[in-house]
């Protein structure tokens, strides 16, 4: 049995937002360190709009590929590719802020962009933050 998935994608001003309790971030990470393929249904809240962002997104597709860790868009699904160890870097991040479910922070997240000489992010990446909601 899955755990309850609560992950909700929100798009806007060339940007997206992805926010999660910790349980389901730690989920993610362990998924994004598969080595595998995996789409799944992302959570719709309860609020009318996706203010300050435009729509919310419906589905997350992860797919295993060569390269450079790509994020973007796709009609209403947000997709992530790209080779494993980069995958896993992301995975990384997500784990990271996953474990500040106690933090004093107002709203504990993370944002992933891509600058020169970046790491593991492609340059035609689309910037992603990742927020924690608990």
């Amino acid at each position: 049995m899955y755990p309850f998935i609560n992950l909700v994608g929100r798009y806007g001003h060339d940007q997206i937002e992805l926010e999660g309790d910790s349980q389901s971030l730690l989920w993610l990470s362990e998924q994004l360190m598969t080595g595998k393929d995996y789409i799944l249904s992302l959570s719709r809240p309860k609020e009318v709009n996706a203010e300050p962002y435009e729509v919310f997104l419906k589905l997350m597709r992860i797919q295993v590929s060569e390269g450079a860790l790509k994020i973007s868009k796709k009609g209403s699904e947000l997709q992530v590719s790209g080779a494993p160890k980069n995958l896993t870097l992301l995975a990384k991040s997500v784990k990271r802020l996953a474990g500040q479910k106690n933090s004093k922070l107002p709203r504990p997240h993370t944002h992933i962009e891509y600058f020169p000489e970046h790491p593991f992010l492609s340059s035609s990446s689309m910037a992603l933050i990742i927020a924690l909601d608990d």
